[in-house]
C-alpha cells in the first residue's frame, strides 16, 4: 500500500476495516495483560496523534537534507 503511494487517509481506512486493533486500543490490550503500564500507553499515543495530525495528504513534503558544514 505504501509503495502505491496511498493517502494517509486511506491507509488509515483500510487498516480500521482489517479489523485489527489501533495503537491505542492495542495498547489497552496489554494494560490488561500486565505488559505494560496506562502512563506509558498515554505518552506513546498522544506523540502519535500528535504526529498524525501534524502529517495530513495536504502537507506531506519531502525531507530536505542540510548539508553539514565542516569546521
Amino acid at each position: 500500500m505504501i509503495n502505491r503511494d496511498s493517502s494517509v487517509s486511506n491507509m488509515r481506512r483500510v487498516f480500521r476495516r482489517s479489523g485489527q486493533p489501533g495503537l491505542f486500543e492495542d495498547g489497552m490490550i496489554k494494560v490488561r495483560q500486565g505488559l505494560t503500564t496506562i502512563e506509558e500507553v498515554l505518552r506513546v499515543t498522544e506523540v502519535y496523534s500528535d504526529a498524525s495530525e501534524a502529517v495530513s495528504d495536504n502537507n506531506l513534503k519531502p525531507i530536505q537534507h542540510k548539508e553539514h558544514k565542516s569546521k
